[in-house]
């Protein structure tokens, strides 16, 4: 089974005016001017980080001006970096009106003097060296831009902060997600579905510092009966039999952009195993989000047989992409 999710990253930057202090404080002013506010595309590299580690704890910015390419990984000419990060955030849209998103915002504080001049580009990744000013890995890169979308070149004083805010959107299918898959040689069709989307936690998918792709330990549960229930509804429509069951990670195929999670149920999985027979509905958490699955046989719309007697395991891609900002 498979499911993919797109992400898009906006960018937001503030210069404050500050003063030094007789102990060499910086002191803002109160004054402050907007520099800049666009949106970018994920590199090849940052969507490759997804599935191995943190991918956003870095801002770098430059004075290059050579064309974003998705295989870029670092500026063109690197100014300044920076690790402050001034405060983390997490949203969602309303999710009666499409697309569907998650999202998780950092600010990243360059101090006054730390990048001074004439900036043309603007990175987030990992890994950031303040004092080498280099950095280990891009997420993105992007030229700096004006109200009308065009490149431009900002200038910072040597006595102005720069704030960096980033906003990464991860972005849900609107619609069912459907397919077929085999057990035992017998074909099923699925329908993948989110649930409960009022109480989806974004902060998730800035779990452990910037790491996107969060799969919860627990909550795969399947049951004998039910029906699909509606995006916002609160409960499933299960009716019968319940079960618990585990997630086994594959190892991360790096290029592969997706990663695999096997769906276990061992002969232990039914908290009422004389009277379970079968699966119909599975209910587990990932990346922040629920998602049920509904599985029937393709001949006869009958569930996936299973009791006490048997194990079954189901392969779970989720995979990702670029995508637009919502």
């Amino acid at each position: 089974m498979s499911l993919n999710l797109g992400f898009a990253g906006h960018f937001a930057m503030t210069a404050q005016k500050v003063i030094i202090d007789e102990n060499g404080n910086q002191i803002p002013t109160g004054e402050s001017r907007h520099v800049a506010d666009f949106e970018n595309l994920i590199l090849d590299n940052g969507l490759n980080r997804i599935g191995i580690n943190v991918a956003i704890e870095s801002c770098c910015v430059g004075s290059g001006n050579d064309v974003p390419t998705n295989t870029q990984v670092n500026l063109s000419s690197i100014v300044g970096v920076t690790n402050t990060i001034q405060n983390s955030s997490y949203g969602k849209s309303r999710f009666d009106i499409a697309p569907n998103y998650i999202s998780y915002s950092r600010t990243f504080r360059f101090s006054a003097g730390q990048a001074v001049g004439n900036l043309s580009e603007v990175g987030i990744g990992w890994g950031g060296n303040v004092t080498a000013k280099s950095i280990a890995g891009l997420w993105s890169r992007a030229l700096i831009k004006d109200s009308q979308g065009n490149p431009t070149t900002v200038t910072i004083l040597p006595d102005e902060i720069l704030d960096v805010t980033y906003t990464v959107q991860m972005i849900i299918p609107d619609n069912d997600v459907v397919g077929k898959i085999k057990v035992s040689n017998v074909t099923y069709n699925y329908i993948i579905r989110p649930i409960n989307i009022s109480a989806w936690d974004a902060s998730l998918i800035g779990y452990n510092t910037g790491r996107l792709l969060y799969w919860h330990n627990s909550g795969l549960i399947c049951y004998a009966s039910g029906d699909l229930a509606a995006k916002s509804a609160t409960t499933l429509t299960a009716t019968a039999g319940s079960g618990s069951g585990k997630k086994q990670w594959r190892d991360y195929v790096s290029g592969s952009y997706q990663q695999v999670v096997d769906l276990f149920f061992d002969l232990d999985s039914h908290s009422a195993a004389s009277s379970v027979t079968s699966i119909k509905l599975i209910h587990f958490y990932a990346v922040g989000c629920q998602w049920q699955i509904c599985l029937t046989r393709e001949s006869d719309g009958s569930a996936i047989p299973k009791d006490a007697t048997k194990t079954l395991k189901i392969p779970f891609v989720l995979s990702w992409g670029c995508a637009n900002v919502a």
